[in-house]
């Protein structure tokens, strides 16, 4: 568009940067009419240099290209971030889930060791006993073992 309409005028806006005349820079155009980014200029010099019919060729892409597409790609990087956030809820969930059944096995087997224990001191109770009533029924018997536990 530059270059045809600005023969021998010089060369294209801002650098060479500015222009419509292969698909690479008009697509670099585009996406300055997307992003908003100095926009304005690149509005002047094409209106300058295609004259006041290239204004709804701006006002569509204003319109349609950055307040629909660039809101869409929004919305897509929004959707994402919640698939990602519900993945990681239900992860946490998950990792929770398998805590409290560790924690559960746990109590489980210090129940279980805690009535072993509960068991073998009750055995070791009952036997210690039956020691000390033997002993008092030797010494009952022999009275001769009272005398030498005594000195």
């Amino acid at each position: 568009m530059f270059l045809q309409l600005q023969k021998g005028v010089g060369d294209n806006p801002d650098y060479g940067y500015t222009s419509f005349d292969n698909i690479g820079y008009a697509y670099l155009s585009a996406f300055r009419l997307c992003t908003q980014d100095s926009w304005e200029s690149l509005y002047q010099a094409t209106v300058r240099a295609t004259g006041p019919a290239s204004v709804l060729f701006f006002m569509l892409h204003i319109f349609i290209g950055s307040y629909y597409i660039v809101n869409l790609a929004l919305a897509i990087i929004a959707m994402s971030y919640d698939e990602l956030q519900r993945q990681a809820e239900e992860m946490a969930v998950r990792e929770l889930k398998a805590l409290e059944a560790i924690r559960a096995a746990e109590e489980a087997a210090l129940a279980k060791a805690m009535a072993a224990v509960s068991e073998l001191e009750a055995a070791l109770d009952l036997g210690g006993f039956q020691v000390e009533e033997e002993e008092e029924e030797k010494e009952d018997r022999n009275p001769d073992s009272q005398g030498s536990v005594q000195r």
